[in-house]
């Protein structure tokens, strides 16, 4: 099972059977990957939090950011590299800096925030920068669109389930959030 079938599973549940029904599904299964949970390390501090999946980030770049590391290692490529990142407030490649045992001093002109994470995986791989990815970029990665750019990966990074503190009080979310993680105990990876 995978997090897209694991959507589709949502799909239905939410949705049910009927034709209207049938095609509000096809268009939230296109949609599945802009509404996967954001991927993060888990310290919101204004939310309760609970791991969902973990999913380790590492930088990838396109063949260019990739022949760049190898020629002149990462420490220097980073310097002529553009670091793409999700939103303003993000510290994540402050946090892949301090496990790469680099120093981290970007400016704002080095750093491009796209926050939707299909557009800033197709920025990669048209050469605008490089950005922490994790396994959900399989494919790019086995049909050489991306490339890894580093062994170092930020291990606590993966999904969460987020919710406002009290909200399990509502049975709804409750059923819900039990429902997301039995499908998770079955299997997705």
């Amino acid at each position: 099972m995978t997090l897209a079938s694991l959507f589709d599973g949502l799909c239905e549940l939410l949705i049910g059977d009927s034709q209207i029904e049938k095609h509000a599904k096809s268009e939230l299964q296109r949609a599945r990957a802009d509404t996967l949970p954001p991927q993060h390390c888990g310290d919101w501090r204004d939310m309760s939090i609970e791991p969902l999946i973990s999913c380790p980030a590492f930088p990838t770049g396109n063949r260019f950011a990739y022949d760049l590391v190898q020629n002149i290692g990462i420490k220097k490529a980073l310097s002529q590299l553009t670091l793409l990142r999700d939103r303003d407030d993000s510290n994540a490649w402050s946090h892949w800096h301090k496990i790469a045992k680099l120093d981290f001093i970007p400016s704002n002109s080095e750093m491009l925030i796209i926050p939707d994470p299909n557009v800033r995986v197709q920025a990669v791989i048209d050469g605008q920068g490089i950005a922490l990815n994790d396994a959900l970029i399989q494919d790019e990665l086995d049909n050489e669109r991306l490339f890894r750019l580093s062994d170092k990966a930020l291990d606590n990074y993966g999904y969460f389930l987020a919710f406002q503190p009290g909200a399990y009080s509502n049975p709804d979310v409750e059923a819900f959030a039990t429902w997301l993680k039995s499908e998770l105990h079955l299997g997705v990876h």
